[in-house]
């Protein structure tokens, strides 16, 4: 269809979606689900009635799960906040059918495949990544954004895919491209693996197969080599978000740009940081944070290469000095195009810091001065669970000086006995502190509402999360009826359609 989008064809994709959601019926559905799917249907019916579209692009807000809610809700095609091409459609029912499939349950998994699970379940939407295991394998969920994909752990290997969006042809597929040349320098950086990748051309989509093997002597992984390969994949793939449509003729240079002794600490570091990463209680934007566009920056602007090694090799002290400077040019940009591209710098200098030197990112995070790019370095730093005590620590000496953390971490100073009065701080500061007032609502709303703040903060937010239980989720659904036009999302990724 992207390729040949004429009648003929895009008729028979209606048939097959059509067909499609006629199979669904036999899953055993929920009221709610049900109604999901005559609003698909619906949908079906009012493309068959219009012109074929003039593209067929995936929008990232448009999840399977705010797909669901609006066919349920009988939103239309055409409305602004509607589908406005059946392959929306189509991704949604794949993502969703995938996301109901029986899986292993990883508490009863030994304790080797629940660590690795640990680790899948970070930098992502929450939920069991166990999809397999026998005594030959396990395989592991890996949500890379659109596409869905999966690693595979056997005794002497481990291997998976990264695809490619479909249109993506063989010139834009330089993310393959840098994922290939660090894939070949990893074999240097950590040399208790040996990696293999292959790009072919499946079913039109662009594919790079990648595999990891113990190094020559080993035939079979140690718990701790397996741990190390799925730090490795996580992290090139986490770090690949925005890196999509890229001219391989861009990054044709890669090969000889990783070539520096220095990059094998720099990589070390960020694996280490990955494998530290804990966002269990409060699920972000992925392409917001700074790891989730390191690879990206990094195989595509010199520039941010150059900071990078540069402040790696200086240590502490001069890696922040580094970061300074950039915070300082930034304040001076006026130039928007210039100003993101200083803005990703400062991201990627407070990336390095936080992965490289913890305990000097700790220190400059919790000075009592704290430099304007504090924030940002926060934002890096409190998704590593090895340094959280010590920041919490840092800042129990600074009374009144929870700001930071409450915005970047609520979780870590916010509790039941403290949940109403930290709503009536932020309730001076409207359009603030979104983060904490989401992790209010979630955690605590029957708090909030016995204090009368729960109305209040939903009036204050555009995302609302579903409540922690079904008591919460009864008052916060009271609250957001009352408020109207609020979009309902979970603190991490909310896993199905669970309500009736």
């Amino acid at each position: 269809m992207v390729d040949r989008p004429e009648p003929g064809p895009y008729r028979a994709y209606l048939d097959v979606l059509e067909q499609w959601l006629d199979l669904v019926g036999v899953f055993g559905l929920t009221d709610r689900e049900r109604r999901a799917v005559a609003g698909f249907g619906a949908w079906v019916a009012a493309w068959r009635e219009a012109p074929v579209p003039d593209g067929f692009a995936l929008e990232e807000e448009l999840t399977w799960g705010r797909l669901l809610e609006l066919a349920a809700d009988g939103v239309p095609v055409g409305a602004d906040d509607g589908p406005n091409n059946p392959h929306q459609l189509h991704n949604a029912l794949h993502q969703w059918l995938l996301a109901r499939m029986p899986r292993y349950p990883a508490d009863r998994a030994p304790s080797g495949v629940r660590e690795l699970q640990r680790l899948s379940d970070r930098f992502g939407p929450g939920g069991n990544k166990l999809l397999r295991f026998t005594r030959a394998a396990v395989e592991l969920d890996v949500p890379l954004g659109i596409h869905k994909a999966s690693l595979v752990f056997r005794p002497d290997r481990v291997e998976g895919e990264w695809t490619e969006p479909p249109d993506v042809t063989e010139g834009e597929a330089g993310r393959l491209t840098g994922l290939t040349v660090l894939l070949d320098r990893c074999g240097t950086w950590f040399p208790e693996l040996e990696f293999r990748c292959d790009r072919v051309l499946l079913a039109g989509t662009w594919t790079l197969q990648v595999e990891a093997r113990p190094s020559a002597g080993a035939e079979r992984f140690t718990l701790a080599r397996m741990r190390l390969a799925l730090g490795v994949f996580r992290t090139l793939f986490d770090g690949s978000y925005d890196f999509s449509y890229v001219p391989t003729a861009e990054v044709a240079d890669l090969p000889e740009a990783f070539r520096e002794p220095g990059w094998a600490e720099v990589f070390r570091a960020l694996v280490d940081y990955r494998l530290a990463y804990d966002d269990a209680e409060l699920f972000e934007t992925l392409e917001t944070l700074p790891l989730g566009t390191a690879i990206g920056m990094l195989c595509t602007d010199e520039r941010i290469r150059a900071e990078v090694l540069a402040a790696s090799a200086e240590g502490p002290e001069g890696a922040l000095a580094r970061l300074d400077a950039a915070w300082r040019r930034l304040a001076g940009t006026e130039d928007p195009a210039a100003w993101i591209a200083g803005h990703n710098l400062v991201q990627q200098l407070a990336l390095l810091v936080a992965a490289r030197f913890p305990d000097a990112a700790v220190a400059a995070f919790a000075a009592p001065q704290a430099a304007g790019w504090a924030d940002v370095l926060g934002a890096a730093l409190l998704p590593r669970a090895d340094v959280r005590g010590a920041v919490v620590r840092a800042f129990a000496r600074r009374p009144g000086g929870d700001g930071p953390l409450l915005r970047r971490a609520p979780w870590l100073v916010v509790s039941e006995a403290n949940a109403a009065d930290v709503a009536r701080r932020l309730a001076a500061q409207p359009r603030a502190y979104r983060r904490c007032k989401q992790f209010l609502a979630h955690r605590y709303a029957e708090v909030l509402a016995e204090a009368g703040l729960l109305s209040g903060l939903v009036q204050d937010l555009e995302v609302v999360p579903y409540g922690d239980g079904p008591r919460r989720e009864e008052l916060l659904a009271e609250a957001v009826a009352t408020a109207g036009g609020r979009i309902r999302r979970d603190i991490r990724t909310r896993p199905g359609m669970e309500t009736a």
